[in-house]
């Protein structure tokens, strides 16, 4: 049970990368389940929150969903593009 303790601390680690990935997109709910998701997606031509979150939105979406202190947030390079 070791070796499955470690994956899960590993998988839960993952997880905040994850949710740190995403975002102001997914800290404003458009990721919060496969139905806004697919949303998001049918809408991007007129409304695309991935595009048009600001740097400034998606730094501060990380302590939100990660608690990452914003201190600890050294570099990060978003992508406002798609």
């Amino acid at each position: 049970f070791s070796d499955l303790a470690s994956l899960i601390r590993e998988l839960v680690i993952i997880t905040d990368y994850t949710r740190a990935a995403y975002g102001y997109v997914m800290a404003a709910g458009h990721m919060a389940s496969l139905t806004t998701m697919l949303n998001m997606l049918s809408t991007a031509a007129f409304f695309n929150p991935v595009a048009g979150a600001s740097v400034e939105a998606n730094n501060a979406a990380i302590p939100a969903l990660t608690g990452i202190p914003v201190a600890d947030i050294l570099m990060a390079e978003w992508r406002n593009q798609v």
